[in-house]
């Protein structure tokens, strides 16, 4: 797995002041209760059983870790190293108990609730975080500690997706993900009257809540080798409820972001007080009309109507399969617009992001702020706002489904703004854009690329353009995938001749690309371009705080704009960062991966869309693609598949701090300045021709738009001058002679 633009502008209206950011909660209720519940049973109970594997369960064993192992993870990776132990830990124990599990990954979860926006109980910012400055001196243990308690490091986006994607090439097991929530399609697993079904389930309490769902096991332990497991019966048993009264009861105990989303401070009362005051009252003991009570309402209704996707193709309720009735308005309203079934194959397969999907059935782009929060954040979303929006109708408008076209409005979210009325804006429906299919057939990837096909490798093509073409093997239909994401985001200009024919060609964004020698950082080439082209790559301090209206401007700082630069370039880690961090690089990087992942949206859905009207185009013929086929030869080929790290820009800071002290940033002084990277002279090596390949892209985009490229080309060439240094210090003996070409 691999790692003239209509839609890029702003569109205004900053914030004036940082916003709060909502408190997390840090234990479950639930879970005080359920521990106290737990029994014990030898792993050989389980052996050959048919067993699930709830994707929310493992997303939330690798968050202890992290809070225990790898505190400041989210600030450096998306994916912290202990997720690939959790993983490789359950391979292992399902090998020993004999058995082929199904991993289940939750996808869309329930619609952004407005009552529930304005609910949020906010705290400032994080004062210790921002105190980060990537110096190894001032990055004492307090000052880890304490960053680390505020920041209460847990999975975004980026690394649930990249945990469920990498699950997939494990042999051993099946992997899969629910339409919405893998808590309910999992119970619809276990309905004995259809054919597919499962014996256990390992997962979170919450799941006991959910019909068919007897028992929930929460731990399996090879060392001990033993399991543990709860109940349903001993909970409405020790606890006096009933089956009806408890996804009531779940919803309000548990701090699950499922449940508890945007988080609610916990209730000022133990978990065995609610239950008291609960019996007693016959309702929430903060009565009943309050947030409390609204919020559990609503959880015990998703706990019993959650849609699921049935073996035959069909999106229902999970009460409907079981046999029971669903309130139609309160689903559409909760769960969104039912869609057609090939787009929750297309979901389930891997093949389209939770996120794109939820904007097509909720009608919401729903974003929240980073780890490390700026203002500048805001206006990088702004800028890209209207691409985000233009995938989605390519999708929309791409699979043909004109239910879902007609007055398609979206409201765009903004979870991260204090005021309430700033948080929802409408997104008016984008132009339509039809992209030319191209002509592939001659196409031929280079050997050495193992199948795989770069953005390099397509820029010859970029006078093929055409209104038809067929694309027979993977090769061509991933070429036609990269040339269309390039053409939406303008790397090619078109013009129409006589007789209707049709001729393209390559603008200044395509040939600033071409510079890229190396194909396997051309992805990251085209990240950089999108990043000059949005204003994001700088070297002014990010507003972190409000400025004061008398700040004087700051001087030119080249080292800034370098260690950003070079921090969207991709090193290997052994294992987690351990190194200092940088608040100032996780606030850019924060920027670069949301603009990273409209990256990955985009090809994700360009895919798609190829894939469906191969299948359309085919006729009463045999398809050139199944969608099985699909996902295992191309989707894993897709670019920007792995989150961005902000590593290298830390190593890159360093070196420019003790440029002036050679023996500092000998290499030997690297490895054990940074002793968790893998193969740092190699990563090194490789990082001063992105380096050299970033020089001519600015260069070529400086000539074309000297006012907008031209403070990044001086601040290349100020920076350049040490990074000649710095070459000649970590490798004597090589020559980058072609470095002082840029002079």
């Amino acid at each position: 797995m691999r790692g003239g633009n209509p839609m890029m502008g702003g569109m205004g209206g900053l914030p004036q002041q940082m916003p709060h950011i909502p408190m997390p909660n840090q234990t479950s209720m639930l879970s005080q209760l359920a521990e106290n519940l737990l029994k014990t049973g030898p792993l050989s109970e389980l052996t050959g059983k048919k067993l699930a594997v709830d994707g929310c369960k493992v997303f939330e064993s690798i968050t202890v870790q992290m809070r225990i192992e790898e505190k400041l993870s989210p600030l450096t990776a998306a994916v912290p190293s202990c997720a690939y132990v959790e993983l490789s830990r359950l391979v292992a124990v399902c090998k020993h108990i004999q058995t082929l599990p199904e991993f289940v990954f939750p996808g869309m979860s329930l619609t952004m609730n407005p009552k529930d926006k304005e609910a949020q109980k906010p705290r400032d910012h994080n004062q210790n975080i921002l105190l980060l400055n990537g110096n190894r001196a001032q990055f004492t243990e307090k000052l880890r500690n304490e960053a680390s308690a505020e920041l209460n490091p847990s999975l975004d986006e980026d690394g649930e997706n990249y945990i469920f994607s990498y699950t997939k090439f494990y042999p051993d097991i099946q992997t899969t993900r629910a339409p919405y929530w893998s808590w309910a399609q999992i119970a619809s697993y276990f309905n004995r009257d259809q054919i597919h079904h499962v014996d256990e389930v390992y997962g979170c309490y919450e799941m006991i809540a959910f019909r068919g769902i007897d028992r929930v096991i929460t731990r399996m332990d090879l060392e001990t080798d033993t399991y543990s497991f709860v109940t349903k019966a001993d909970f409405l048993h020790c606890f006096g409820l009933t089956e009806r009264e408890l996804p009531y009861v779940v919803a309000a105990l548990s701090m699950h972001k499922l449940l508890n989303d945007p988080p609610m401070s916990a209730m000022p009362m133990p978990a065995f007080e609610f239950l008291s005051r609960y019996r007693d009252l016959g309702c929430h003991p903060a009565g009943k009309g309050s947030s409390h009570d609204l919020r559990a309402a609503r959880g015990a209704l998703a706990i019993q109507h959650c849609p699921i996707l049935t073996p035959e193709g069909q999106c229902v309720p999970l009460s409907v399969w079981y046999g029971q009735s669903v309130p139609k308005k309160w689903l559409r309203m909760n769960f969104g617009s039912v869609l057609p079934p090939i787009y929750y194959f297309l979901h389930m397969s891997g093949m389209l992001s939770s996120a794109v999907l939820s904007t097509v059935a909720n009608r919401q782009i729903v974003d929240s702020a980073p780890a490390v929060d700026c203002v500048e954040f805001r206006q990088v979303a702004e800028y890209i706002i209207p691409l985000r929006t233009q995938i989605v109708f390519q999708l929309v408008q791409g699979l043909r489904m004109p239910q879902l076209t007609q007055a398609f409005d979206i409201t765009w979210i903004r979870r991260y703004n204090n005021n309430g009325s700033g948080r929802e804006m409408p997104i008016l429906q984008p132009p339509q854009i039809k992209l030319d299919e191209w002509n592939t057939s001659d196409f031929r990837a280079p050997a050495h690329n193992a199948g795989s096909v770069y953005f390099s490798d397509v820029l010859p093509l970029a006078q093929h353009a055409m209104q038809q073409a067929h694309y027979p093997s993977t090769e061509q239909a991933l070429a036609a995938i990269l040339l269309k994401a390039l053409d939406l985001l303008g790397y090619f200009t078109h013009a129409t001749q006589a007789h209707n024919a049709e001729v393209s060609g390559a603008s200044v964004y395509s040939n600033a690309l071409e510079h890229c020698k190396t194909a396997t950082l051309s992805e990251y080439a085209v990240l950089l371009i999108e990043l000059l082209r949005t204003k994001t790559l700088t070297d002014k301090p990010l507003s972190v705080n409000v400025p004061r209206p008398n700040q004087t401007s700051q001087p030119v700082n080249p080292a800034l704009f370098a260690s950003r630069l070079l921090s969207i370039y991709p090193i290997t880690l052994a294992k987690s960062w351990t190194a200092p961090v940088s608040a100032d690089l996780c606030a850019f990087n924060g920027m670069a991966r949301s603009l990273h992942r409209t990256l990955r949206s985009l090809c994700e859905v360009i895919s798609v869309v190829t894939l469906c009207d191969s299948i359309e185009g085919s006729g009463s013929s045999k398809p050139q693609y199944t969608i099985n086929q699909y996902q295992k030869d191309i989707q894993p080929k897709l670019p920007f598949a792995t989150p961005l790290m902000c590593c290298s820009g830390i190593i890159v800071q360093y070196i420019f701090e003790h440029i002036n002290i050679p023996k500092e940033i000998s290499m030997e002084a690297l490895m054990i300045a940074f002793p968790d990277c893998l193969q740092l002279p190699n990563d090194l090596y490789s990082m001063f021709y992105f380096w050299y390949y970033a020089g001519m892209i600015i260069q070529t985009l400086s000539m074309d738009d000297p006012e907008l490229m031209g403070p990044a080309s001086t601040l290349f060439s100020s920076a350049h001058v040490i990074m000649i240094k710095a070459s000649q210090i970590l490798f004597p003996t090589s020559d980058f002679s072609f470095l002082k070409s840029l002079m």
